[in-house]
């Protein structure tokens, strides 16, 4: 696990951040669902390309499985996601 500095783990969007997301992209059906979080088909309105986007809702104080908050175990992902950025996949 990759531990973050309390800069990093400050560095979490604010609200405002949602606004320009639903700007740029227009949100389509539910891929999946998880207990903090929403996966849908994205459509980037300027090009046209589809993504998947993860939305996660870190308002809550539950905790996963592991007994992190939400806001932790998301800090967590995003530390993995940032070790595999570049990947065809991600």
């Amino acid at each position: 696990m990759v531990a973050l500095t309390k800069d990093e783990a400050d560095d979490l969007p604010d609200k405002n951040i949602a606004k320009d997301f639903y700007a740029k992209y227009e949100p389509r059906e539910v891929l999946g669902r998880g207990v903090s979080s929403t996966v849908r088909r994205c459509i980037e309105k300027e090009s046209g390309k589809e993504y998947a986007a993860k939305i996660i809702d870190i308002s809550g104080d539950a905790e996963d499985f592991q007994g992190l908050s939400v806001r932790d175990a998301t800090l967590r992902e995003i530390e993995v996601l940032k070790l595999v950025a570049g990947h065809s996949y991600i």
